[in-house]
């Protein structure tokens, strides 16, 4: 998937892949390989958006326990000096 989607992605962009299983680091290792230099943000989650029910007006209850994990935005643009 993340082969066929690259060459469009643009600046700004948010890729979430549900669940990502891992996909963010294969999507964010295409992205490097293809050498594509832009500002987004690759994300994934633990669960599945069906695992929830909307309970009242800005209250969600979650079905399935997920273990929390840590996040990081990763930027492919060059900087001033031409790093990436």
């Amino acid at each position: 998937m993340a082969e066929v989607c690259v060459p469009f992605i643009q600046d700004g962009q948010i890729v979430v892949l549900m669940p990502g299983s891992g996909g963010s680091l294969e999507f964010v290792n295409v992205i490097k390989k293809k050498k594509v230099r832009r500002d987004v943000i690759v994300a994934e989650t633990s669960t599945l958006p069906y695992g929830t029910r909307l309970k009242g007006p800005g209250h969600v209850w979650v079905l399935i326990n997920a273990v929390h994990s840590s996040h990081r935005r990763l930027s492919f643009k060059k900087d001033s000096r031409g790093n990436s």
